[in-house]
C-alpha cells in the first residue's frame, strides 16, 4: 500500500513533491521518504510548475484551480497544497499508480 505523507491545514492538505525532469512523460512515478515524485517532459524552467500542477491534477480528478503551488517555485523539491478533497480520497486516487 502506498501512503503519502500530508500535512492538514485549516483550509487545505500539503504534501512534498519531488520533480523530475526530463521524464518519458508526465506522470506520478512512485514515492520519496517524504512525498510524491514526479515525472514530468520539461526541463527545469518556468513551464514546469504549470506542467506539475496539470499531471496533479488529471491524475486526482480535481480541476488545477483546487492545486496551489506553495513552496519550491524554482526548485526540483516542492510542495503542493490541495483543497477540496480529503486525505482518505488522495490516498485512494494514489493507489491507482502502484
Amino acid at each position: 500500500m502506498l501512503f503519502l505523507p500530508l500535512q492538514q491545514t485549516f483550509r487545505s492538505l500539503q504534501f512534498k513533491v519531488q520533480v523530475v525532469p526530463r521524464a518519458q512523460d508526465n506522470q506520478i512515478v512512485g514515492l520519496t521518504e517524504d512525498g510524491l515524485a514526479v515525472g514530468l517532459k520539461t526541463p527545469l524552467n518556468r513551464d514546469t510548475n504549470r506542467a506539475l500542477i496539470t499531471t496533479l491534477a488529471r491524475h486526482f480528478g480535481v480541476s488545477a484551480q483546487q492545486l496551489t503551488l506553495i513552496q519550491g517555485f524554482r526548485s526540483l523539491e516542492k510542495t503542493v497544497a490541495v483543497v477540496g478533497v480529503t486525505a482518505q480520497e488522495l490516498h485512494s486516487r494514489l493507489q491507482l499508480v502502484a
